[in-house]
């Protein structure tokens, strides 16, 4: 083929590609273009609530462990051998009001006791005959008073005398003297007999039965059941709650129940735990109270004014909430009155303020759009 050929057919082939190419693009002309969507803004949805302040009626949990404020140490007073009185002598054990927790006994006392009232008897019996002479109208008294006594029982109290001579009479004769003087060999003796006046519990011992104990040993440890109290930490935060006086309910695991009154409040305060101690006094009842039980103890009726409560989970670091503005989330702080594991009671946010009661998580707080609940569901009633 000639070179003269071989371009004519080279630019032949470029016409026909050019008219092909400009065709298409006349034919194009007359199609739509397909319409841009259109872009959908999307928000987050928060459940949000009102700043609308009131008085709000709360309470306090508390927790802690029964004590006894009133352990009484039990001294023998005498010297002899410890023996078993209503109850043994045993770590535990409970007692009543009126029995006999143990005996002292010796008898050497006992029977010195018996022979100063023999003694007595012989002395009263000495004088009768210068009553008779010199005090006739007493005589008889005197009389009576000597058949009156019983070695093996209490002394009787001595009679009356009837002249300032008299006295001094019965005085010369030692008659006072003997008489006080086995009035206190029987005081003595009586503190062999060691019965409770209170009901409790035995929480040590140091002399079992047959030990032999001397004056000033402490034989057991006691302490009072209805003097038990409920010994619970409170806070900084929670102490201005919480005054003497204040009834309290207290309950146990197995939700049985006691009333309470807090009968004092501790001025040691706790580092380590910010708070300072508490005590409730436990109003016995039908259910039994242990030292040691671990107790909760709620204070009802706690009235705070111009707050509002709001789900804990809303609160974000201790002291602030994220508020609506603008479709964004702004964090304020708040002044925060009293918070629990379930609440927080507040005020500080403007009046109809509108604020999240719910977790946020994973939220940009600056570039994420938020809508409430509600807002929300008033705009897809609009769409319909």
């Amino acid at each position: 083929m000639s070179k003269r050929k071989m371009l004519i057919s080279i630019i032949t082939s470029l016409i026909i590609i050019l008219v092909s190419f400009g065709s298409m693009q006349f034919l194009g002309s007359f199609k739509e273009l397909p319409k841009k969507k259109e872009q959908v803004k999307t928000y987050k949805k928060v459940k949000t609530q009102r700043a609308v302040y009131q008085t709000v009626m709360t309470s306090i949990e508390l927790y802690g462990r029964v004590k006894n404020n009133e352990p009484i140490d039990i001294i023998a007073e005498v010297q002899g051998k410890v023996e078993k009185g209503d109850i043994a002598l045993n770590e535990g054990l409970n007692f009543n009001t009126g029995q006999v927790l143990f005996r002292i006994t010796d008898p050497q006392p006992t029977l010195q006791l018996s022979a100063k009232k023999s003694n007595f008897i012989r002395d009263i019996a000495l004088i009768l005959p210068d009553l008779k002479i010199d005090f006739t109208q007493s005589y008889e008294t005197w009389y009576n008073y000597l058949n009156s006594i019983d070695v093996q029982k209490k002394l009787p109290p001595l009679p009356e005398t009837n002249s300032p001579k008299e006295k001094v009479f019965l005085a010369t004769k030692g008659i006072f003297f003997s008489y006080y003087d086995i009035r206190s060999d029987e005081a003595s003796l009586k503190k062999r007999v060691v019965i409770a006046d209170f009901p409790g519990s035995i929480i040590e011992v140091n002399f079992y039965n047959g030990s032999f104990v001397n004056s000033g040993s402490k034989v057991i440890k006691v302490i009072k059941n209805n003097n038990l109290e409920l010994k619970v930490p409170v806070t900084i935060k929670d102490l201005k709650w919480v005054t003497t006086g204040k009834s309290v309910k207290i309950y146990s695991e197995r939700g049985v129940s006691w009333m309470g009154r807090v009968s004092r409040i501790g001025d040691i305060f706790n580092d380590n735990t910010q708070s300072l101690d508490v005590f409730i006094r436990i109003t016995p009842n039908k259910n039994k109270v242990y030292e040691g039980m671990y107790l909760k103890a709620v204070i009802n009726d706690i009235e705070i004014s111009d707050v509002m409560e709001v789900p804990r989970e809303a609160l974000v670091n201790d002291r602030q909430l994220y508020v609506l503005e603008d479709s964004s989330l702004k964090l304020y702080d708040i002044d925060v009155k009293k918070i629990s594991s379930n609440s927080v009671i507040f005020n500080g946010l403007k009046q109809n303020a509108e604020f999240v009661v719910e977790s946020i998580t994973n939220t940009q707080t600056e570039s994420t759009r938020v809508i409430s609940l509600e807002q929300a569901k008033q705009s897809e009633k609009t769409s319909k």
